[in-house]
Parts: C-alpha cells; structure tokens; sequence
C-alpha cells in the first residue's frame, strides 16, 4: 500500500471530531502558547508576537522554566524540572509586531536611534517599545504564555494575538521555526484570575496527530550514511501560576505504520518536556516499525487532570551536516474534561 494511502485511511479512522479542534496556529487568539523555547548555550531563540487589531492589544507573558537541576541526567523524583516562571507585560499599538531574542531580552528605550542602513545602530529593539522584556539566562529550556489582557491587566476575549518563535543554532546559523499555538477567547469571560479552557476559552485538544519518519530512517534524496529523528515538546495545558505546582500528565502514545499496524507506548510529562520519538520507546525506531514513515496520536491518559499541546521538530543528518525543521502537529476534537490555566 502507498504511503499516502496508507496514512489517509489511518487519517480517517482516526480523524472523527478532527473538525472541531478549537485551538490553532493560523488565527488571531486570546492566549498563545509557544512551547519551546531554548536558551542553552547552543541555540537561543527569537520570538515575535504581533497584535492583528486596528486598537492597542496588551499582553501579560509568563516564562515557565521546564529545565532539569541535573541536566546531564534524565528527569526522576530527584530531578524534576525547576517550574519557576519569569513574568512581563506588554502593550502593542495597532497592527505591531513586536520581536526580541530571548537571551537578550528588549529594554524599553525610548532614546534609541532609529533603525537605518546608513548608521551604525545594528536595529535590535528598534521600533516601537511595547515595554522591558527581561533577560533570559543560559540554561533555560522551557515555554512561554501570553494571555491577552485589558488595559489594567484582566485577561480579555480580545482575540487579537499571534506569534512566532525561532530556533537558532549558534554555530551553524540553522534555523527552525513554528507558530504559536492560539487559544481563542469566548465571549462571556468573566475576566478573572481562572481561565476556563471550554468555557470562557476554547477547548484543548482532545489529541495530537504526528505525521513523521521512522526514527533512523535514511533520507531518501541522499541515502546511506544520512537519517531523520524527531523530538517533540509536550506541555500540559493546564497551568498555575500562581502556586508554580508543576502539572504531570501521562501521555498514551499510539504508533501506526504504513501497513495500518498498531504500537503503543506511553510518556510521563511533568510541567514540560522535550524527547526525541526513540527515548520514548523502541517502537519508534525503523527496525521495529517496519516502514519508513508513520503516524502517532497522543493523548493523556483518563487519569490525567490535563490535556497537552506540542510542537515537533524534525533534524536530518547527511555526513557532518545537519539541519533542523519545526513544525505544529496536528488537533483532534476538545477535551471533554475542561482544563484551567490560573493567573495571579
């Protein structure tokens, strides 16, 4: 059976309430999520959020750190992730756009000279202040949410965010970027500090879907000595805020190869969490699937308060080189169960 063929009948049996995901990359939204973000010494990140409205759009940001005490060590009872959170606000005029790299943060200054090719102003933080962004220390491996809020800080059924974030190789220069995924606001948001995820905003996915090669497999345009992995970054949808209780959610992982044969594996998420699709488990690997491509739905477990959002990202290696690719997957249906995201 041909891959396409193959992956659009598991698309279909798999695909039932797909039309009614509530949360997305490709629209304005009153909450956006941008689940990886990396500060490490290796690479850093760009991020740039962006009000779509003709009025002025304010924001209050949070960056939750997911980073490891130990990070040599994989995570256990003795090394959880840090989950301290580094928050900022911002007022965006009409239609801007607003970006900053995350080492660097963007004081606001309003005596900075203008951007120009003519001068000597290398043009980071020109443009309109929307207000200080803090500096991000090396080590930070972890995420970061914008609420939309009105102009004395209650969050806001607005709907007028959206964003970008950019994975930056420090030595090589590659690059790897996604969009933010957006929560849209709901009318009757009582603009407090609980923000009801299926009520005053949409609902979090009742799954996730991944189309992706098997883990190993050799590119084809380039053949031996080349191969593809992919990582994934699962972040719980519920959040506190104000407590910083870190959210553990069990992952139930289902693999589906080309020829529609099934595999399962599971993956514990505590507040934040970056993996590669082999440490999840062995089914993943290309002698085990059998094919060179599949497809993999995520879900948390009935036992679990919260749903997840992800983003994935995908790494070739030809000989010594290697280039990287971010990609959003794919929603399925709303949770049933509502999560809460809860803001001081």
């Amino acid at each position: 059976m041909k891959v396409a063929k193959a992956l659009l009948l598991v698309s279909v049996v798999w695909g039932v309430g797909s039309a009614r995901a509530q949360v997305g990359s490709d629209a304005p939204a009153s909450i956006v999520v941008f689940p990886k973000i990396i500060v490490d010494g290796t690479r850093d990140t760009v991020v740039q959020l962006s009000n779509t409205s003709n009025f002025t759009a304010y924001a209050h940001c949070w960056y939750l750190d997911g980073a490891l005490p130990f990070p040599l060590l994989p995570p256990g009872p003795d090394n959880q992730p840090q989950w301290t959170s580094t928050d900022f606000e911002l007022a965006l005029t009409h239609q801007q756009p607003t970006n900053w790299v995350v080492s660097q943060g963007r004081p606001a200054d309003a005596t900075e000279a203008p951007c120009s090719r003519l001068s000597d102003n290398d043009c980071y933080g020109a443009g309109i202040d929307p207000g200080p962004i803090p500096v991000i220390a090396q080590g930070f491996t972890g995420e970061l949410r914008c609420i939309e809020t009105d102009a004395i800080g209650a969050p806001l059924s607005g709907n007028h965010l959206t964003g970008e974030a950019t994975l930056e190789d420090l030595a090589s220069g590659d690059v790897a970027k996604y969009s933010a995924i957006g929560i849209a606001g709901r009318d009757g948001n009582d603009g407090d500090g609980v923000l009801r995820l299926g009520e005053e905003y949409a609902a979090c996915p009742d799954a996730l879907r991944l189309d992706h090669a098997a883990e190993g497999v050799a590119v084809a345009a380039a053949g031996e000595g080349s191969s593809v992995d992919t990582e994934l970054t699962i972040v719980p949808c519920t959040a506190n805020l104000v407590t910083q209780a870190p959210e553990s959610v069990l992952v139930q992982v289902l693999v589906t190869n080309e020829f529609e044969q099934r595999f399962s594996a599971s993956q514990l998420v505590n507040c934040w969490r970056n993996v590669r699709l082999l440490d999840i488990g062995p089914v993943f690997g290309f002698d085990h699937l059998g094919t060179p491509t599949a497809q993999t739905r995520l879900r948390s477990s009935a036992a679990s308060a919260s749903g997840i959002l992800a983003v994935a990202e995908e790494r070739w290696r030809v000989g010594d080189l290697a280039a990287r690719a971010a990609f959003n997957v794919h929603s399925e249906g709303v949770r049933a169960a509502g999560d809460l995201i809860t803001v001081p």
